[in-house]
């Protein structure tokens, strides 16, 4: 199992698209459960995965330091927005399987929404991670909005150098805020989103014929994944099956996103035993009735059950993924065929599962 730790529910920074606050929350907004609470819960799983969450995680660094140092994990990932990154101990840093590191793309659209200064900041803490001896994986983990170009931020952040991002993610800005704030949302679907992805498909393709190399994209790898081998609905994230978050209360909940509701809380550190949440909860209709569920594994749990933008808007939602599908069953076969000449081997495509990267965006 994976468990996502919110070490905190406050963060030093205050994007335009984040809804979350310490202060809109049923929670606490630090840790109030013992630390010899958690080991006695997490270490039940002999294959425990510890992922460190927020807010922002690293403003409860010592806290951080505590568990990793106390509680036996076979690995440890965080995700951050970067900006504490310069305080974290070599030590530790050394220790993370993966990180994954909040940028949206180039500078400017780094700091139009998440605040002036930011992108330079996060690049600057992001060269560290590997003079301090971080070697594993570091990904561009984007938000991405209206504002998006998503074919040149991408490949902005797949071209840097110094610091080199080993993967790209990303989500959309989907049903988390008023739908009202997108101004054209339709527009932004078909006419920029939708012909950006299948350029990215395209150049993703000819890098694997002209460089024999498959650029870690991870939207691109977990449907590719689904459309190889057996298609297998269940979520992608492997919330409410795999992936499990502990609230700042001990509270266990299927997802970050949906915690303040009890429909997603699934048991407590104090007396559950943390194999009893494996598939405690699944998406509904209309993802289990849909064509393409196999491959997609169904929306995002909190949008799947609330329906935040109504039944139309989940449809129009779904359109990229639609859209995504298409593309990548498009070349398909291309891939296939680069595959059985050996110009490809199998691991290339290989991916850490449910480390905290959604996959559908």
């Amino acid at each position: 199992m994976i468990f996502n730790l919110q070490l905190t529910l406050h963060c030093n920074l205050n994007c335009t698209y984040c809804q979350a606050t310490a202060e809109g929350s049923i929670f606490p907004p630090r840790v109030t459960y013992s630390l010899s609470t958690l080991k006695n819960f997490i270490e039940k799983d002999p294959d425990a995965v510890i992922a460190f969450y927020g807010g922002e995680p690293l403003l409860e660094l010592s806290l951080m330091e505590q568990i990793m140092d106390s509680i036996k994990a076979k690995y440890f990932i965080l995700q951050t927005n970067g900006l504490l990154l310069h305080k974290v101990p070599p030590n530790y840093l050394r220790r993370f399987h993966t990180i994954l590191l909040s940028i949206d793309g180039r500078e400017h659209i780094t700091d139009l929404h998440r605040g002036r200064g930011t992108y330079k900041k996060v690049i600057k803490n992001a060269r560290l991670l590997r003079e301090k001896g971080f070697q594993g994986e570091l990904i561009a983990r984007m938000t991405v909005t209206e504002d998006t170009d998503i074919y040149p931020e991408v490949n902005w952040l797949l071209n840097l150098e110094n610091p080199h991002f080993d993967s790209v993610h990303w989500q959309i800005d989907f049903m988390f805020n008023d739908r009202s704030l997108w101004k054209d949302l339709e527009s932004w679907i078909f006419k920029k989103y939708n012909p950006q992805i299948t350029r990215l498909i395209e150049d993703w393709v000819e890098t694997m014929k002209k460089q024999s190399k498959v650029l870690k994209i991870y939207p691109f790898l977990g449907v590719l994944d689904r459309l190889i081998h057996e298609p297998s609905a269940k979520l992608h994230c492997g919330a409410g099956w795999i992936w499990q978050n502990i609230c700042t209360n001990g509270i266990i909940a299927a997802c970050p996103v949906g915690a303040d509701f009890k429909e997603f809380h699934i048991g407590n550190i104090e007396d559950t035993h943390p194999l009893d949440t494996y598939n405690a909860l699944h998406v509904s209709a209309p993802c289990t009735t849909c064509e393409i569920f196999g491959i997609c594994g169904g929306r995002c749990l909190y949008a799947n059950m609330f329906k935040p933008w109504g039944e139309d808007g989940y449809r129009l939602v779904c359109s990229t993924v639609f859209h995504l599908v298409k593309e990548l069953r498009r070349v398909q076969g291309e891939i296939q065929a680069l595959l059985h000449s050996g110009k490809l081997k199998k691991k290339d495509f290989e991916y850490f599962k449910y480390n905290c990267c959604e996959i559908i965006p």
